[in-house]
């Protein structure tokens, strides 16, 4: 669990989840320092509304 004020680094090439779900909020800023040497964001599949929703459930 993340608390107030944490920052994650993640390691290059890792695929990895994060977001928030219907009764939490998340809030996400990616710094990129390799963009320019091809190090851009791949973004992986949109949730769907299920998923989304499945911990309402």
């Amino acid at each position: 669990m993340l608390h107030k004020g944490e920052a994650i680094n993640i390691a290059p090439n890792v695929v990895h989840w994060h977001g928030a779900s219907h009764d939490s909020r998340f809030t996400h800023i990616a710094i990129n320092p390799n963009v320019s040497q091809g190090g851009a964001v791949i973004w992986g599949q949109p949730v769907t509304d299920d998923e989304y929703n499945a911990s309402r459930s």
